[in-house]
């Protein structure tokens, strides 16, 4: 099976009708993502007949419709540049542009969208194959495949540095929109306009300094930005990804069966845990689907890894600090405003009948609110470089990520996925395809995934 590129372009944007502005200057928060490979998402539409049966018109809407959302979303068009004067990197719009592929494919696109297992070697090849391991580059690329069994692929790779997952979701709403004026054509829908301006993150010193040393730490080499001591990539093909879609009565059963051992700490909606009678007592709502999800995910990593019960284990999350930092940062805010957070216990106290996990991710989620996010900026860094990657289970993403209606104007996707899984213990958790459903991704070793899908789907309902 085989994926041909029929046409590699780099697309300049259309005349910017304002001033260019000048270069941005990364954050703290854009920094600490610079030696980290792109993140690759691909949505798989089996039947495209809903817009065009044209494949050429449907190429040129996706790509006009990039063109003209890009001027509004400009940090994900303009260049990641290194100054060597400075020692800096930062965003420069001189030239911005786009990298899109259009390829052809004779994968049985059927079976690429219902198999739970992945098939991660032909995934890889639906998403852009674009070097971002040296500065400069375009931080943002496409690829469109038409299938011959019919159906379409959209993969695209994003820069981490540039954008969290809040803001790329709100980037590629606002591009399905206008894509969706496009096809039909009637006229755009107004969106938000997002804030990309870094000044509105207030750092503990200067944002300039702090950023720069980020930057030198974890990746020394600049321009080069793989860092010479994590490599994120070098094991993703010895892993296993596989996906389970959690119904809302699984949902409903898991969070049920967490409250009992949540020791009274409730999740209000907004990312704030507190307790939930201000005396220590029982829980009076059960925890967050988040919550109760990540908590199961970690102790079946645990349990499926075997690891020894006076062994440490981490849990990773991470936080969005827009409505965290003081002043708070507006909602639309366009660039990396996420932090991670680290929960650590030891496995016994995870795998134990009723473990704490779900009580020790809930007190970690309250503590965010309780401290400046940025206090501890300047050991960023060696957190992460410290920690057990083999005891790790990290959470990305988030059920409120409705990833299902991503609808370009030729119907929803049959399946989306996370392409950039690169290490075991990776799950990424999007709003499912049905109403109250979530689906939940891992990525693990092949000689542990069936330990793990036993247990993941067992313990759903409390087998």
């Amino acid at each position: 099976m085989s994926v041909d590129i029929l046409n590699h372009a780099q697309v300049s944007l259309p005349s910017v009708p304002n001033k260019l502005p000048p270069p941005t200057k990364l954050s703290s928060f854009d920094a600490i993502w610079i030696g980290f490979p792109p993140v690759q998402r691909l949505l798989l539409y089996t039947d495209t007949r809903g817009g065009t049966d044209d494949f050429s018109v449907l190429v040129d809407c996706l790509k006009s419709s990039l063109s003209s959302t890009l001027l509004d979303f400009l940090p994900l068009a303009g260049k990641l540049t290194y100054v060597p004067s400075t020692g800096d990197v930062e965003i420069d719009y001189s030239d911005p542009g786009f990298s899109f592929d259009v390829a052809e494919s004779d994968m049985d696109l059927q079976r690429l969208a219902a198999d739970e297992v992945h098939d991660t070697e032909s995934y890889l090849k639906l998403v852009p194959s674009v070097d971002m391991s040296e500065l400069p580059f375009w931080p943002f690329a496409v690829q469109v495949t038409l299938f011959k069994c019919g159906g379409v692929a959209i993969g695209y790779a994003a820069h981490h540095t540039v954008v969290d997952g809040k803001g790329l979701w709100q980037f590629v709403e606002a591009w399905t929109a206008t894509c969706r004026s496009a096809m039909s054509g009637k006229p755009r829908p107004e969106y938000r306009l997002p804030s990309y301006d870094r000044t509105a993150i207030k750092h503990p010193r200067s944002r300039e300094e702090t950023a720069r040393e980020i930057l030198h730490a974890s990746s020394p080499n600049l321009p080069i930005v793989r860092s010479p001591t994590l490599n994120f990539v070098a094991g993703r093909h010895n892993l296993v990804r596989r996906t389970f879609v959690l119904d809302a009565p699984a949902i409903r059963s898991l969070k049920q069966r967490a409250t009992q051992h949540y020791n009274g700490i409730v999740h209000n909606g907004n990312g704030i845990v507190h307790n939930g009678n201000g005396n220590g007592g029982n829980a009076t709502r059960p925890p967050s689907t988040f919550l109760a999800i990540a908590a199961h995910s970690w102790s079946c990593f645990v349990r499926a890894k075997a690891l020894d019960p006076d062994d440490d284990t981490v849990f990773s999350f991470m936080a969005d600090c827009r409505n965290r930092l003081e002043p708070p940062v507006e909602e639309g805010y366009f660039g990396n405003c996420v932090k991670f957070m680290y929960v650590r216990a030891l496995v016994r106290e995870v795998t134990a009948e009723g473990g704490r996990a779900c009580s020790k991710i809930g007190e970690s989620i309250r503590g965010i609110g309780l401290e400046d996010p940025l206090a501890d900026v300047d050991s960023w860094v060696a957190d992460f470089a410290a920690l057990p990657y083999a005891r790790t289970t990290n959470v990305s993403a988030s059920p409120r990520f409705r990833v299902y209606e991503t609808d370009f104007g030729f119907g929803r996707p049959d399946r989306v996925e996370l392409v950039s899984m690169n290490h075991e213990g990776e799950v990424a958790m999007v709003g499912g395809k049905e109403e109250g459903s979530v689906q939940v991704t891992a990525a693990l070793n092949r000689d542990q995934m069936d330990a793990y899908a036993k247990l993941f789907l067992g313990g759903l309902h409390g087998n």
